[in-house]
């Protein structure tokens, strides 16, 4: 839950950071450079702002066109890009929290006397199968019907790896700590195991 709503605050603070960069300094620039079209947003007939954004050329292009490769104007380029990218990949990022909430939500759903009341969403990623408890032998069925070509599902081969690799480290972990308990146990006279 913490990671959704962390997730969720980036993704705003983006959105926040586009729109300040275009408050600040594309809006200034237009208005600096005579790009925007007076004319157009003070016209009589248009007094709602929908069909002025929508039907009106609110923008001087000539004057616009006067500024490309200029490095003012290619500084603005990069920096509106760059916020895009950023802000539309915080959006992806949250949709996977999003669905990831969902799987959540409905395996704790299940659990309850609203059993079957509402939509369950369908595992589409390992890691979706793993939020709804899938034991291993059953990903590994998945997995081979797809080699087999009897996909149902579409995973990556990073998505396989990855999973297998938080496995084995996982394995490596609890092994480990068996090691360890087993030395301290051996070092101890009359440890858990007794003398060895």
């Amino acid at each position: 839950m913490k990671s959704y709503i962390r997730q969720e605050n980036n993704t705003k603070n983006a959105v926040e950071q586009w729109n300040e960069h275009q408050i600040q300094h594309v809006r200034p620039y237009f208005s600096r450079y005579g790009i925007n079209n007076t004319e157009a947003m003070f016209n009589e007939q248009l007094k709602e702002f929908a069909p002025i954004v929508n039907n009106t050329e609110i923008y001087d292009h000539s004057r616009l066109k006067e500024q490309y490769g200029s490095e003012e104007f290619d500084q603005l380029l990069f920096t509106i890009r760059f916020d895009l990218l950023w802000m539309a990949q915080n959006f992806i990022w949250l949709q996977g929290f999003n669905r990831e909430f969902r799987l959540l939500l409905s395996k704790e759903l299940a659990k309850t006397k609203l059993k079957g009341t509402y939509d369950q969403p369908h595992p589409e990623t390992i890691k979706d199968f793993i939020i709804i408890g899938t034991n291993t032998g059953y990903l590994i069925e998945i997995l081979r019907q797809e080699v087999e070509n009897n996909v149902a599902y579409d995973f990556s081969e990073t998505e396989v790896n990855s999973y297998g690799l938080s496995n084995a480290v996982f394995c490596f972990v609890q092994t480990k700590k068996l090691l360890v308990l087993l030395l301290l146990d051996a070092t101890e006279p009359t440890g858990m195991f007794g003398k060895m």
